[in-house]
């Protein structure tokens, strides 16, 4: 019975292993500019379309206040209206953005988030 049981854990281990590359993987080389934020507003993770937009590392970049690192100065009041409408559970789309870049020039970006399912 032990036996078994361990084989079933391996199964389902190496299954999620398998799904989390998989996640990884598509997130990671989406030519769509994607991260993903922390209910505090950090940065979690980001993919390179992202990072290659905005000129920054990975390093540089995760764990940093989202509004302040990402968005222009013109920006930022809106954006922070547009987290508490994702916070509340609604969608995003389309919202144009002024995206600040590390070089400090700005980039217009389209901005659309679906909330988190619960």
């Amino acid at each position: 019975m032990l036996a078994r049981n361990i084989s079933e854990r391996k199964k389902t281990d190496e299954s999620l292993r398998q799904s989390e590359k998989k996640f990884r993987d598509f997130f990671d080389n989406t030519p769509v500019y994607c991260y993903m934020v922390s209910p505090e507003g950090k940065i979690q993770e980001i993919n390179k379309s992202a990072l290659k937009a905005l000129g920054y590392t990975r390093e540089e970049i995760l764990g940093k206040p989202l509004i302040s690192t990402v968005y222009a100065s013109s920006s930022q009041r809106k954006a922070k209206k547009l987290v508490e409408k994702w916070k509340n559970g609604k969608d995003i789309k389309d919202e144009e953005k002024n995206l600040k870049k590390s070089t400090e020039t700005s980039l217009n970006f389209p901005l659309t988030a679906s909330p988190p399912q619960t």
